[in-house]
């Protein structure tokens, strides 16, 4: 048995609860306290001497002798002889435990192994260099690095509007007016409405929750939408700007689209009631598209 080997076991020895020193200090606290930590710090001492003491000691003589391997051979070759099938089977084990032995040390497969992988790259950093070489991969990295197109958020890209400062992630901002946020650790001011730079030189532009849906235009909703009928609306807007109609006005698509519903099926089926309550709600809908001026005239 190696000194190492032992000096760990001392040690696994002192740290279990189980040794007979803990045992019997069991009842007795002050006394417990004193022998647990004694022990603690004995075991740490005893490990560190037991990894001092591996990386010195010489290596354990191997029991593997070729008298031995000539024994193990010899009792193969009797059991395999006798014909009984289970003693063969003990046989090829021990067939086996000689082939084990026999065979080189790992550490040399792993010389070969290295020795592939380095063949491997060898090959291939060649064509990558060439491959990079061609393409101007270090021209392209240097002018992406000068560009100011990759430090220039666009809208949407960044938050609009958050509770962390955005040079320091995690640190609160507080309020210190319309839309100004300040840092509690550097008292940096950031304007969500008009921009701001951060410290890495990179800039944020403006902007606000309402600037989401701007663009999207759909003044009205109609269950009775159908292809003919969106194809009919948008006729009806080119036939209103060549009357002069532009196609911002609303009310005029409006009234076409009255008369598209009115020719759909699903109309002709809907009671008297029915089509009372759609007309009403639909012109309320015409009606908030008008300007304040032009109803008060109608």
């Amino acid at each position: 048995m190696r000194i190492s080997d032992m000096l760990t076991a001392i040690a696994s020895w002192l740290e279990s609860p189980n040794n007979e020193a803990v045992l019997l200090a069991e009842y007795h606290e002050d006394s417990l306290k004193v022998v647990a930590e004694s022990f603690v710090l004995a075991a740490a001492l005893i490990k560190n001497a037991a990894d001092q003491v591996s990386d010195i000691e010489p290596p354990e003589p191997s029991k593997v002798t070729p008298e031995s391997v000539e024994e193990i051979a010899a009792l193969a070759a009797a059991l395999d002889s006798t014909g009984d099938p289970q003693l063969k089977k003990q046989a090829s084990v021990l067939d086996e435990l000689l082939l084990s032995i026999a065979a080189p040390p790992p550490e040399g497969r792993k010389d070969l192994l290295d020795a592939r992988t380095e063949e491997l790259k060898k090959k291939y950093e060649d064509p990558r260099k060439e491959l990079h070489e061609v393409n101007k991969l270090a021209d392209s990295e240097k002018a992406i690095d000068k560009s100011q197109m990759t430090k220039e958020y666009k809208i949407m890209e960044a938050p609009l509007s958050t509770r962390y400062c955005p040079d320091h992630p995690g640190v609160q901002i507080a309020r210190v007016g319309e839309h100004m946020w300040q840092c509690e650790l550097d008292k940096k001011s950031y304007n969500y409405e008009t921009g701001f730079e951060l410290n890495n030189g990179a800039k944020v532009p403006g902007g606000d929750v309402s600037q989401q849906t701007q663009g999207i235009n759909v003044p009205y909703h109609a269950i009775f939408d159908t292809r003919e009928g969106r194809l009919g609306y948008n006729k009806a807007a080119q036939d209103s700007n060549s009357m002069g109609l532009s196609v911002e006005d609303p009310a005029a698509a409006m009234d076409e689209r009255f008369r598209q519903i009115a020719k759909t099926h699903a109309w002709k089926t809907l009671s008297k009631e029915q089509k009372l309550e759609l007309l009403m709600a639909l012109q309320g809908q015409r009606d908030s598209l008008l300007p304040k001026s032009d109803q008060a005239a109608e």
